[in-house]
């Protein structure tokens, strides 16, 4: 379960000449996972950037008409249901207008009253992270429950602190970005989501800053097992996380449900499921495991249990106790963008596991690193032993490090990045002309399909008609007497006026 328990010893394998170390073992396997975490990572954000803002048209063009005429579900049996999909359309619709409604014209001293109000609601932001910063340094440096006795308080309170400041503050900026009064709610809403991941990653940044900082072995102190030590508190602020994020789910959703429906309709709504604030928590509690997994190898394990039991306990909670969000994301630009914050908290991961690396020294008690000056240590030995054992190796590495080789791939790969930058340009411009293309020739269709409807008089029927967006040649039929316009070719009666017409048309065009 923890890394203190490994041995630092090697195992002679079946196959003579090779061994197995445990320490560079160890390392490697590490460092493997964390290297197939950041491949999958990397891939779900090209593949969520590419669906969401190269393949996706991001005009408004037709969002109103498919929010009209496409946005309502028909299999919607309840009054209730009916009612949130009403508010839920509306709330949608408002939003869309707010993008394009020009701003609120306010007065110079209204626009001064305005900013000055929202730079002190970013002080106040500010100093309440602050706060939160020196609330984890006083509990970690100054440790002020150990002469209480209580040793389980002791051990139990910073995975308290740390969970219940995850859990409240959010609630608090949300309350601060309401009283901002910024003219979209979708602004609002994404300078609260910012806020929180500012705060998560601050107190997970502080809280390794001090664990690392006390885990640095200076004097006798050599003789512990910090490493242990450490696995310990990523353990116990996992199950933290588990107990609270359970006790809100099933006393406070639940309270609050009840006192909606039987007693303070008025005052009170039923609570709302909202999904950028458990997104977060889910991507908290991803960024946890991999600040842990280095110090406790089976954390994943217990992170994939604790999110199965999290999953089926908010489904029940949900289809129970919550309403849907009556404003909802644009799902595939949030997930881009969600992912996008994943990659921020295995950055900060990444970063804490190379200071405990590089510049932590190993206990000498335990753990598969005892007696070296640094873990980085044992990639030194392990490229030495290979220098000594394989020249041909050390001749590559020799090569692949010589400052031509260097120098020729960074060259390369600025080039490459030059000659990318101006593709994705050329493609950007093709792709404006393509649409600009569309457009004319949709444009050329229509005047033609009017000019037919225009000559054919009291011919046309009453159902036939033009459509004024663009529309697929093959959906369009204009109708003489019921036959369509190849129909009316093979006629003799209308094929004369019809070409006479076509070729009038096509003058035009050149025109």
């Amino acid at each position: 379960m923890y890394m203190g328990s490994y041995v630092n010893s090697s195992v002679n394998l079946l196959v003579p000449g090779f061994v197995y170390q445990m320490k560079t073992a160890y390392l490697v396997v590490m460092a493997a996972y964390y290297l197939l975490c950041l491949f999958v990572l990397t891939s779900s954000m090209a593949r969520s950037y590419k669906k969401s803002y190269i393949q996706s048209d991001s005009s408004l063009k037709n969002a109103f008409v498919n929010k009209v005429l496409n946005g309502w579900d028909f299999s919607i049996t309840s009054n209730s249901s009916a009612s949130l999909k009403h508010k839920s359309v509306f709330y949608e619709l408002q939003e869309l207008l707010a993008i394009l409604r020009s701003p609120e014209k306010r007065s110079a001293l209204k626009r001064v009253e305005l900013f000055v109000w929202r730079v002190l609601m970013n002080l106040l932001v500010m100093f309440i992270l602050g706060c939160a910063c020196y609330l984890i340094y006083f509990l970690a440096v100054t440790r002020s429950l150990e002469m209480t006795g209580i040793g389980l308080l002791d051990g139990v309170l910073m995975p308290l602190c740390i969970t219940l400041l995850n859990l409240i503050l959010p609630f608090v900026f949300a309350y601060i970005a309401r009283k901002e009064e910024f003219e979209s709610f979708r602004t609002s809403l994404v300078l609260n989501t910012i806020r929180t991941i500012v705060l998560h990653g601050l107190t997970l940044g502080t809280l390794m800053y001090f664990w690392l900082d006390e885990a640095a072995c200076r004097d006798v102190e050599c003789s512990r097992c910090w490493e242990t030590n450490l696995g310990e508190k990523f353990y116990c602020l996992v199950v933290m996380d588990l107990l609270i994020t359970l006790i809100i789910t099933f006393v406070a959703e639940f309270v609050k449900r009840m006192l909606a429906t039987y007693c303070c309709k008025r005052f009170v709504d039923q609570p709302e499921f909202h999904i950028g604030r458990n997104t977060l928590g889910l991507i908290y509690s991803q960024t946890l495991c991999w600040l842990g997994s280095f110090f406790c190898p089976l954390l994943p394990v217990v992170m994939t249990i604790k999110l199965i039991i999290l999953f089926y306990l908010r489904k029940a909670s949900v289809l129970r106790n919550c309403r849907p969000m009556l404003r909802v994301w644009q799902t595939s630009r949030a997930w881009t963008n969600f992912m996008l914050v994943l990659f921020f908290g295995y950055l900060l991961s990444a970063i804490s596991m190379a200071v405990a690396i590089t510049m932590v020294t190993p206990s000498s008690a335990c753990g598969p690193f005892r007696g070296q000056t640094f873990i980085y240590d044992t990639v030194s030995e392990l490229l030495g032993s290979l220098l000594v054992m394989h020249r041909w190796f050390g001749r590559i590495v020799e090569i692949a490090f010589s400052r031509a080789v260097v120098a020729s791939l960074l060259v390369t790969l600025c080039c490459l990045v030059h000659y990318a930058r101006v593709l994705s340009g050329g493609n950007q411009e093709m792709v404006r002309l393509l649409r600009e293309q569309v457009i004319m020739e949709t444009r050329d269709k229509t005047f033609l399909l009017r000019l037919l409807q225009d000559s054919a008089g009291d011919r046309l029927l009453s159902n036939s008609f033009i459509f004024d967006e663009p529309t697929a040649p093959d959906t369009v039929a204009v109708l003489f007497r019921g036959k369509n316009v190849s129909d009316c070719l093979s006629d003799g009666q209308y094929a004369e006026e019809i070409s006479s017409l076509t070729s009038a048309v096509g003058e035009a065009t050149k025109i």
